[in-house]
């Protein structure tokens, strides 16, 4: 059952440290949060996840069309599990697909995580959004979930496609840089999440759009330059009106941990002491 493998960095797992869950998305590999991990490896257990798969050569033949959305989170579940039976409290920070699968996994078990800060994905919606950012947001998406489809046989097909999309004209993130994996460790079968994304709305997946928790602090920080937001208006406004929440907007792109580990990671530490001292930003 366990699909989503964890790698334990830094010391030996003790009873009761606090436990620093790192979850990556698309199409990162362990290393995405190498640069935030100096700032917490001496107070607490650090933990690395990334989506299932991605650290393969191939998926599997029982997950030949993706890992389903609900398996990850099951999964996360199952990382989680033996660190609360430590008696660890347990953090989770995550980016990209790891963020809305643990928007999911909050959803189902609300009472597992202590804290939770979301990289760039927050909760979406539709309200408020422009025919042009629906049009940017429908292409990109569609187009990876279209390219997984040949890679399922020839994964140098998937490889091409995601080559020859005209990310600069019609990406969500025409100025990025720094990425944590280079373009060309890039498999085409790791496009599976937009796959079970257009997947699970023809299922009509009742979980697919995941809903606020308010009983856990939540930390939401976000790049602002691309081309679409990955997350609503009114998340934003759910974050401010609920005590322990916050959000905060950088000057930078997608990938907010390789970018702005430094400033990103004050703004935890400072965060938990507001959270610790009871108060608000």
């Amino acid at each position: 059952m366990e699909v989503v493998e964890p790698v334990i960095a830094g010391r030996v797992l003790e009873k009761g440290v606090p436990v620093m869950v790192f979850f990556s998305g698309f199409p990162d590999t362990y290393n995405s949060f190498d640069a935030m991990v100096p700032s917490f490896e001496k107070t607490h257990h650090i933990v690395k996840c990334i989506m299932p798969g991605f650290d393969k050569r191939r998926l599997p033949f029982k997950f030949i069309f993706g890992y389903p959305f609900e398996t990850i989170v099951d999964s996360l579940c199952l990382v989680i599990k033996p660190l609360l039976d430590n008696g660890s409290e347990v953090t989770i920070c995550a980016h990209d697909w790891g963020a809305y699968i643990v928007q999911r996994f909050l959803c189902k078990y609300p009472t597992m995580p202590s804290k939770v800060i979301l990289l760039d994905v927050g909760i979406d919606d539709m309200k408020g959004k422009t025919f042009r950012d629906l049009f940017f947001t429908f292409a990109y998406r569609f187009w990876l979930a279209f390219a997984f489809i040949p890679s399922i046989f020839l994964d140098f097909i998937g490889v091409l496609m995601l080559a020859i999309f005209p990310w600069r004209y019609i990406g969500p993130t025409p100025k990025e840089y720094n990425m944590p994996r280079s373009p060309l460790e890039i498999k085409g079968f790791m496009t599976y999440p937009y796959f079970q994304l257009f997947a699970s709305i023809v299922k009509c997946d009742k979980n697919l759009a995941p809903t606020f928790v308010k009983t856990v602090p939540t930390l939401f920080v976000y790049g602002k330059r691309k081309r679409v937001m990955f997350h609503g208006k009114s998340f934003l406004v759910d974050l401010g009106a609920t005590k322990g929440c916050e959000h905060h907007c950088f000057n930078c792109g997608h990938w907010v941990q390789t970018q702005k580990p430094d400033e990103l990671c004050q703004l935890i530490k400072e965060w938990e002491e507001r959270l610790h001292s009871g108060g608000r930003k």
